[in-house]
């Protein structure tokens, strides 16, 4: 898949709830405005997991984990007409993320070389503090999703949402050069490997 197609794929549906959302909100008010734009997000998100199928013939374990608490939380958002189930969802997401990364490195195993191997190789070492960096950020991410929400209002935890979890998750990718610099494995080096 294009880095562009990628990037709509994961990142429109979340556009498409945002801009749904302030739509929503003009005409039926916040709360319903937000019980609308849930719909439409669920709807969205699955259009982009058949996308993802269609292209890849296959969908990443994190898009379909997504795609399976948005439908889900979504569905009892709509259903139960509550808003804290969709706004809880970038918690039990990333929460649920972060704990499987500190779980599997607790076992011995650093599941993002799983993830990411292809794209880069490193020297295990290296791939054992990825993988915690990986985890703790994923947690810190759970628990400001839960200050924000539960704070401040649903256009502030909307906007931190769509605009600050990705630069927060791109400035965490920028600062992590310098161990993948560290502890990369040089071609020739890799060529020796048994």
């Amino acid at each position: 898949m294009s880095p562009a197609i990628k990037f709509i794929v994961e990142m429109g549906p979340v556009l498409v709830f945002f801009v749904t959302y302030f739509v929503g909100k003009r005409f039926y008010g916040e709360h319903q405005g937000l019980i609308y734009a849930t719909g439409v997000f669920v709807v969205v998100t699955l259009i982009a997991l058949a996308t993802s199928y269609f292209i890849e013939r296959k969908v990443p374990m994190v898009t379909l984990v997504t795609a399976i608490l948005v439908t889900g939380l979504g569905a009892l958002t709509i259903y139960l007409d509550d808003e804290t189930f969709i706004k809880r969802k970038p918690t039990y997401v990333s929460g649920f993320l972060g704990a499987v990364l500190l779980g599997g490195l607790a076992m011995g195993k650093p599941l993002v070389k799983l993830l990411m191997q292809g794209a880069i190789q490193m020297r295990d070492e290296g791939w054992r503090k990825l993988t915690l960096r990986w985890g703790i950020f994923l947690l810190a991410l759970a628990g400001m999703n839960e200050v924000v929400w539960r704070n401040y209002s649903t256009d502030t935890w909307l906007s931190y949402k769509t605009f600050g979890i990705l630069p927060l998750t791109i400035l965490f990718l920028v600062l992590q050069g310098p161990l993948i610099t560290k502890y990369a494995i040089e071609p020739e080096e890799d060529a020796s490997r048994p």
